[in-house]
């Protein structure tokens, strides 16, 4: 049976962590890497990104959609409100020499992040939070110009691999296997790795288990020893410290902090 548009569309749509953060020092001289795109909204002004030596300043009258692997180092001298969505969609590729695209914070648009804010705070209904995400970060997609978007992945091989480590980031993978499934020599692999994604095979891999454990505080009641054990992290004390350095509170106030 043929699949319908939306059916079709569903399949291919993943989102990822949807959150308000309350930025500081922590969001000082990040390096965003991450194989998916992100929308950002900030309340107020305080907070950018770095660019050809730039200071671009994510200002509160605008969306802004950053392209997956945008390399791109962060600045904070305040402490604005942060309403961040991270989401994949099948085939939309995004242009390396473009990763940054600012949208007038109007319409519909503004009217879904508005409500997803709202929603957020409250957090009472993932269901809806989990929807408005997935509407908001759609409606965005749709308004990027031809020139954010490059036609096809930046390389097939590399983006095989970035899908295996998705479906299966709680085991580990030696640089052997992944460059063998790769068809390439190690060094030749993690080289173009590197240049695809912005980091290494090992880097990648850790930033999906974190982000896929920041999901699970947000939306299960799982403990938190049991998340670490299903994103394929051991050491709990390991995992509290890397987490912290990610989201800027450790896992038990990162889950608190959303009931507020």
């Amino acid at each position: 049976m043929k699949k319908t548009n939306i059916e079709r569309f569903s399949e291919e749509f993943q989102l990822g962590t949807v959150n308000l953060m309350r930025l500081g020092n922590f969001w000082d001289r990040l390096l965003l890497g991450g194989d998916y795109w992100r929308l950002y909204h900030n309340d107020a002004a305080g907070a950018g990104v770095v660019i050809d030596g730039r200071h671009e300043e994510l200002r509160p009258d605008e969306v802004y959609l950053l392209a997956p692997c945008p390399n791109l180092v962060t600045f904070c001298n305040g402490k604005p409100e942060q309403l961040y969505i991270h989401f994949n969609i099948g085939r939309l590729y995004g242009n390396r020499e473009r990763v940054l695209t600012r949208l007038p914070l109007t319409g519909s648009l503004a009217e879904q992040l508005a409500d997803l804010r709202e929603r957020l705070r409250d957090g009472t209904d993932p269901n809806r939070i989990n929807l408005l995400a997935m509407s908001a970060a759609t409606l965005a997609a749709t308004q990027l110009p031809s020139e954010a978007l490059a036609t096809e992945a930046p390389d097939r091989r590399i983006a095989i691999i970035c899908r295996l480590m998705q479906d299966e980031s709680w085991r580990e993978f030696p640089v052997s296997e992944l460059a063998h499934r790769a068809g390439m020599a190690s060094n030749s692999f993690i080289r173009k790795f590197r240049e695809v994604t912005g980091s290494t095979p090992h880097q990648y891999l850790v930033s999906l288990r974190y982000t896929q454990a920041a999901r699970l505080l947000e939306n299960t009641d799982l403990a938190i020893k049991d998340i670490c054990e299903s994103v394929g992290i051991a050491d709990r004390f390991l995992f509290t410290r890397c987490f912290r350095r990610i989201y800027g509170v450790p896992p038990a106030r990162y889950r608190a902090n959303l009931a507020k």
